[in-house]
């Protein structure tokens, strides 16, 4: 039973990776984004190509989000079936956790919902978002 609790140990690390690698990509846009954003304001590039710039980042970091959440999903759908193997063997913990409520909704989600992910995704676009309320008011004040 322990090469289970070994196996599951390596899919939840690898679960831990994926959210830093989600996080750093996220940070990355917002940094190119602000050198863009900078180069504007520092009149080095018309809004045009500055917009198209950060549009363009947000979706290339977004298309390497939704790779990464695709590994995600796996990766957790292996972590429940060996956690719900291992669990198949402790009949006392395996009650316990069921009698729980909390506990026991966790225990039955099978899949993650690709809802789940949209708070990072829509964090990782404001940048685009932001440019291109930019160019709408640019182009209502004239």
């Amino acid at each position: 039973m322990s090469d289970v609790l070994d196996y599951d140990g390596l899919l939840l690390e690898g679960l831990r990776h994926i959210e830093d690698i989600l996080v750093k990509f996220a940070l990355q846009n917002y940094a190119a984004a602000g050198a863009v954003f900078l180069a504007y304001f520092t009149c080095h590039i018309p809004l045009s190509i500055a917009a198209l710039v950060i549009i363009g980042l947000g979706v290339v970091f977004t298309w390497a989000m939704w790779g990464n959440i695709v590994r995600y999903t796996l990766l957790w759908k292996m972590h429940r079936i060996a956690r719900d193997n291992w669990l198949a063997g402790q009949s006392t913990l395996r009650s316990a956790l069921h009698d729980d409520p909390e506990c026991k909704k966790y225990l039955s989600i099978t899949t993650l919902s690709p809802s789940t992910f949209w708070p990072v995704i829509i964090i990782n676009l404001l940048p685009a978002a932001a440019a291109v309320l930019l160019v709408l008011w640019r182009c209502a004040v004239g």
